[in-house]
């Protein structure tokens, strides 16, 4: 283990949210893509990917909303 510079006066801990970027759809691409998802075999894999894509979106949400909230702390 190599330790440089360390200052024992020193405990701020500074955290970086890296949070990946999403795409955005116009609504027109969106009515679109649900009429297709829509039209699938219930039992189609592609649910399974789509239900999967949703997830990963909500997750990159949340990971700005706690960026966005760390960058506001007034202790910054």
């Amino acid at each position: 283990m190599l330790l440089t510079a360390c200052d024992p006066g020193s405990s701020e801990v500074v955290v970086k949210f890296i949070c990946p970027r999403i795409n955005e759809y116009d609504a027109a691409t969106q009515d679109r893509a649900l009429r297709e998802l829509q039209a699938l075999p219930k039992d189609s894999a592609l649910r399974l990917f789509v239900g999967d894509y949703k997830h990963l979106r909500d997750q990159i949400r949340v990971c700005r909303e706690r960026a966005g909230a760390a960058s506001a702390d007034p202790r910054r």
